[in-house]
């Protein structure tokens, strides 16, 4: 039989996806309920949240200051306020036993940074003609312009940017939508990319030891076209084999 403790995680959750949160802040939000859950337990707390008290989720803290790093015990000091803010919301408890307590304070870190020396030095060595280096130059361009976080930078598709308007669309935290301006560097980096990505792969060098180069025309994603023709010959050799008597299958003898 489930416990009180397994209960209201349980709808706790379905709430949160309800909501469309993010999977990075169910995992934070339920993740902060565990610990809250585990340490209850190991110190012979209520069997059920909703008779925690303010003492309770004070010692708690206090505990926690101990192991984690002030970010994170603020992390999680805010997760459980959430969790809370629900049970009151859903008319589980009648005030928030963390309702007049004050968060854990965060000293101010101050963020590192790269030299000019570096970034020059990180773009010069993506500063070549092949697909790697493009690619490379192109990510590493739009980074510096936009300050987007990497899951924005990820989640883009060709259809998320505007090389006329110059910018991108991104969908953040929260699912928010932004639509982030980027430089003339940038814009010149991307279209090399894209022409590359969709043309044949082929370096100058190559083309030119080549005795001749063939292609097909095609809508689509190189990839999609290799998977059609690799299929249209297997097609090919299968109605050879059963149309034309005698014609043996490739690769049977």
């Amino acid at each position: 039989m489930a416990t009180q403790w397994q209960v209201l995680r349980r709808d706790f959750s379905t709430s949160l996806q309800a909501e469309g949160k993010s999977p990075n802040t169910l995992r934070l939000y339920l993740g902060a309920v565990d610990k809250l859950a585990k340490w209850v337990e190991a110190n012979s707390g209520p069997a059920d949240p909703r008779q925690l008290t303010r003492t309770d989720l004070a010692l708690f803290m206090a505990a926690m200051s101990k192991e984690w790093k002030p970010s994170t015990c603020s992390l999680n000091y805010r997760a459980l306020q959430q969790f809370f803010g629900w049970l009151v919301r859903e008319d589980r408890i009648d005030r928030s036993p963390m309702e007049r307590m004050r968060p854990p304070s965060v000293p101010e870190q101050p963020v590192a940074v790269l030299t000019d020396d570096q970034l020059r030095t990180l773009l010069t060595a993506c500063d070549g003609r092949d697909f790697v280096d493009r690619r490379d130059m192109a990510i590493i361009r739009m980074f510096l312009d936009t300050g987007c976080r990497r899951g924005e930078i990820a989640g883009l598709t060709t259809a998320d940017v505007s090389l006329e308007e110059r910018d991108i669309t991104v969908i953040g935290k929260g699912s928010r939508v932004r639509i982030i301006p980027f430089g003339l560097k940038t814009a010149q980096a991307l279209g090399r990319y894209l022409r590359l990505r969709e043309g044949s792969g082929l370096s100058d060098e190559a083309r030119a030891a080549a005795g001749g180069v063939l292609s097909i025309a095609q809508f689509g994603s190189t990839r999609s076209i290799n998977a059609g023709v690799a299929a249209g010959i297997a097609m090919h050799a299968w109605i050879r084999q059963h149309a034309e008597p005698g014609i043996a299958a490739p690769g049977s003898s």
